[in-house]
């Protein structure tokens, strides 16, 4: 069974959902730290001017260190109803549009205030829209352990996975050989995106799943399927 870890992320990017897709178990890593201008409080989607930002305003003052569970949401803006009118205006032409507008607007309606319960929220609406079988643990759930190599470990054991699956950017961050002495195998995960239909001109990769399911809707996992490439090191 593999088993790989997640930064919770508003809506999260295509290439994550495909990493999620093909993981048996993922720990949802709501003790991680939140960062200004990451993926957590944010999504990408495409315009006719090209990618755009979508961020849910956090209150950050005095509390520089804050993990992502405990993070609370700015509901001083509108910035719900201008989510709900971006999506609105740069997607109301995509093939799949009426499928998924009405259960958006659900979701931008509620009055939001811890971030965590939006991110979570998020991730189960594109769970119902393209299934997975992927089971969720949540890193508050877990030990917690600040070494990254003996974290892995022991959540491979907590979760009773064999195999360890990571993308580039985490392989310094963690010794492989130790966690092989420990018996685990490990899975490198990369995402070469395969072309799908988009609006307006030219073709943007790591974007919102969103803009994935508003173009493509029921093909979405299989598009998604044949963008993988896993490695066994």
């Amino acid at each position: 069974m593999i088993l790989s870890v997640i930064q919770p992320s508003y809506f999260p990017s295509v290439s994550m959902y495909g990493k999620i897709l093909v993981s048996d178990i993922v720990v949802w890593a709501d003790t991680f730290l939140f960062k200004k201008g990451s993926t957590i409080n944010r999504m990408k989607i495409k315009t006719i001017d090209g990618g755009r930002w979508l961020t849910v305003p956090v209150l950050t003052h005095g509390l520089a260190a804050q993990q992502i569970k405990n993070a609370k949401i700015d509901n001083h803006s509108a910035w719900a109803k201008n989510h709900l009118r971006a999506l609105q205006n740069n997607y109301c032409n995509s093939p799949y549009y009426f499928y998924y507008i009405d259960e958006l607007q659900d979701i931008y309606n509620h009055k939001w205030e811890m971030l965590a319960e939006l991110l979570e929220f998020s991730m189960q609406f594109l769970q119902k829209k393209i299934p997975l079988e992927t089971r969720f643990v949540h890193g508050s759930r877990l030990p917690v352990i600040v070494d990254r190599t003996a974290r892995v470990v022991s959540w491979l054991k907590e979760s009773g996975c064999d195999t360890y699956l990571f993308e580039p950017h985490e392989q310094m961050l963690f010794d492989q050989n130790k966690v092989r002495e420990q018996g685990f195998s490990l899975k490198h995960f990369t995402y070469h995106a395969e072309k799908y239909h988009q609006q307006f001109s030219g073709f943007q990769d790591s974007l919102s799943a969103l803009d994935l399911l508003f173009n493509e809707g029921e093909m979405s996992a299989s598009i998604l399927k044949r963008s993988i490439v896993l490695n066994q090191l």
